[in-house]
Parts: structure tokens; sequence; C-alpha cells
């Protein structure tokens, strides 16, 4: 009668590769979902904002400013730099370079808050008829890509040069990957009222 046979070391070196690759292959997975579930905060914060400045511009016949120097709900000196915190709305937040310098209003002033907190840190402003450009928006590498007419100047797209009406621009801004040892990738979420499309520059970074 033979004795029982183990595993030999072949055998367990093969079981331990298949679970290391499997491992792998789930930590990726669930990576990507991550990935693409705060993604979608950021459009759904976006798009809150969006509906927010229509219906501000119905009651009062402008669009509101709330300012394009600093992103909410943080309200602090380091309030131009996205994090990957996730952070507590805060309805009394400026966008503006100062306390009201600017004459910019305050987030309580739109009919927006998300449910909860939110990791994205948001602007918007308000721009004048025939004006084609706003403010900055913070870029991967460090600089800024000024966007013309509501569009990024990277994107393929053209918008009239001159709008005809005031219109109001949009951005969500974050630093997804966490990777702080490189501050200036940030992902950015952005749109105007001049268009429909929402754009993503530098997508989970």
């Amino acid at each position: 009668m033979k004795a029982p046979r183990g595993f030999t070391i072949i055998e367990l070196m093969i079981v331990v590769a298949i679970i290391g690759i499997l491992s792998v292959l789930s930590i990726t997975g669930y990576k990507k979902v991550l990935s693409k579930s705060r993604l979608a905060e950021g459009h759904n914060v976006v798009s809150g904002v969006k509906i927010a400045q229509d219906q501000y511009f119905a009651e009062t016949g402008r669009y509101a400013d709330i300012g394009w120097n600093n992103i909410c709900p943080q309200n602090s000196p380091k309030a131009t730099i996205p994090s990957n915190a996730v952070t507590g709305w805060n309805p009394a937040c400026r966008g503006g370079a100062g306390a009201d310098l600017a004459g910019n209003l305050p987030w309580s002033m739109l009919a927006y808050s998300p449910d909860g907190a939110i990791r994205f840190g948001v602007m918007t402003t308000a721009v004048r008829a025939t004006i084609a450009t706003v403010p900055p928006v913070p870029s991967s590498d460090g600089n800024v890509d000024a966007l013309v007419a509501g569009v990024p100047t990277r994107a393929p797209m053209t918008l009239p040069s001159a709008p005809p009406k005031p219109w109001y621009a949009v951005a969500a801004i974050a630093d997804l990957d966490g990777d702080v040892s490189d501050a200036t990738r940030y992902t950015t979420i952005y749109t105007t009222s001049l268009n429909t499309q929402i754009w993503v520059d530098r997508e989970g970074e």
C-alpha cells in the first residue's frame, strides 16, 4: 500500500503563480472601477452646476459669477491646489481671490449642493458676451491651458470666437491618483453653456 503523495515544489510554485496572477488582475480591475466611479462623480458635479447656473439665469437674467481663482469646497490658502481628499461641501465658499474682493458670489447663491462630501474642487464663472476666453485651467504640465470660446486649446473643436450672448464655464479638478510627487498633473472636467459637451483632461491623474 502506497503512502499518500503530497504536492511537489513545482506544483506549489505553479499554484502560487496562479494566485499571484489572479491577484494582480483583480487589483487592476478594482482600480479601474474605482477610477471610473471617481470620474463619474466629477461629471455629476459639473452637470449639477450647469443645471444650477441655468436656473439662476432663468430667475435673475444673469449667470452667477462664483469666481475662477479658488476651487470649492476648499476655502483656505491652498484652495488653488487640487487634492485627493474628500471634502464636505461649503456653501459659503467663494471662488474669488479674497473674501469678496472681486464681487464673487458664494456658492449658496446657486441652488446647488452635492450629495455629501466630494473629491473634486469646483469653480464656475460668468462671462460677458463677445468674450471668447476664460481664465486658465490647471494643466498637466504645470502650465495652463486657456479655454478659447469655452473649448480647451488642445481640443479639435472650434466654437464662435465672439459669443453673441453671456455664457458661463464650469470646471471640476481633482488629483485622482494622489500622486503628490507630481502635483501638477490633475484630472480636469469642464464645460460651458455654449455647448453640451463635457471635456475631460488627464483622465485618472
